[in-house]
């Protein structure tokens, strides 16, 4: 894996902070998910980070067929276990995607989506 372990667990360079807002698409429950993430590492996966309120998680995960790139996913606070560990045949479940499948060299980097008008739209930026 470009950058990473064949594990996908290398150390997380980024903020403690993750910053993630719904802009926009076809549901309006992906703004129960909007709010400050404070990057919570787990054994199973070293990019977590777990909403202040605590219902959701975010966390990002290697693409199986691709390991150059990887996906932000929000989950079920009660499924993260389930949902981000590299090793469970259950990674990647969950919610949302505000991003999918972007190069790995860029996870932490800020998106900004207002391109897919007739879509769901974030803002998701790292602190």
């Amino acid at each position: 894996m470009e950058g990473c372990s064949s594990k996908g667990k290398e150390e997380n360079t980024s903020s403690t902070v993750a910053i993630l807002r719904y802009k926009g698409g076809w549901t309006n429950e992906c703004e129960l998910t909007n709010g400050t993430y404070i990057h919570t590492p787990k054994p199973y996966n070293p990019d977590v980070y777990i909403q202040e309120k605590g219902d959701y998680a975010l966390y990002y995960y290697p693409d199986k067929e691709n390991p150059t790139i990887g996906s932000w996913r929000i989950t079920n606070f009660s499924q993260l276990g389930n949902s981000a560990d590299l090793e469970s045949s259950n990674l990647g479940s969950g919610l949302w995607y505000p991003t999918y499948r972007i190069p790995h060299d860029k996870k932490y980097e800020k998106i900004d989506d207002d391109e897919n008008k007739d879509e769901d739209r974030w803002l998701l930026e790292f602190k």
